[in-house]
């Protein structure tokens, strides 16, 4: 089924808010719904197996502090519209954005171009995109990654059975104090025919 969220002018928290919803196809959000001052969204669609479609306004996402398996285990989501501007520039010390997009199996793109990602205050990008089987292209440029300690299996079957994928890490993806790396590209874009990684020049192994 189509959810309708009812229009809230100021959401603080949405941790778990659709957890294991596993009846709902498409959620939409009003667009006077306003996330500025939301701080989690921490299994918000968690489980949500059978979600396709989520239908955000024009989001400015700048106080979030917590993404942790956010949308883990949508693996029927093909889109996630309007995230342009969604922005993880948290400032809570140790935010997670573990998990993420876990097992999002069938998500075709996700368009960061406009989104900040100062991650300087984040441990741990574990499995963020594991399983993301699907993803044609994934650009990372906007990701500043100079604090972050845990990047484990973070890209493990990314891309694993799209035709085409590019892989774009940019040049602020540090890896200077990362003690984790532990299965990071395993299987990334393994079947794709045509596979691109781009490093970028702060990421060092040694």
């Amino acid at each position: 089924g189509t959810v309708h969220a009812p229009p809230v002018t100021s959401v603080e928290a949405s941790e778990g808010m659709f957890y294991g919803c596993t009846n709902i196809e498409e959620i939409n959000f009003p667009v006077s719904q306003a996330f500025g001052n939301c701080t989690t969204w921490k299994y918000m669609f968690y489980n949500c197996t059978t979600l396709e479609t989520i239908n955000f306004p024009d989001i400015y996402t700048r106080s979030l502090e917590d993404c942790e398996s956010a949308f883990e285990n949508c693996e029927n989501l093909t889109a996630i519209n309007n995230t342009e501007h969604m922005d993880l520039r948290g400032t809570l010390s140790g935010m997670s954005l573990k998990n993420m997009f876990k097992n999002c199996r069938r998500l075709p793109q996700l368009n960061w171009q406009g989104m900040g990602v100062d991650t300087y205050t984040i441990g741990d990008i574990s499995y963020m995109f594991s399983g993301c089987e699907s993803l044609k292209s994934l650009n990372l440029k906007n990701f500043i990654t100079s604090k972050v300690t845990n990047m484990s299996q973070m890209f493990s079957y990314t891309g694993y059975s799209s035709p085409v994928f590019t892989l774009n890490l940019g040049n602020e993806f540090n890896t200077s104090n990362v003690t984790n790396m532990s299965s990071m590209f395993s299987s990334t874009g393994q079947d794709s025919t045509n596979f691109t990684l781009n490093l970028g020049n702060k990421f060092n192994t040694s």
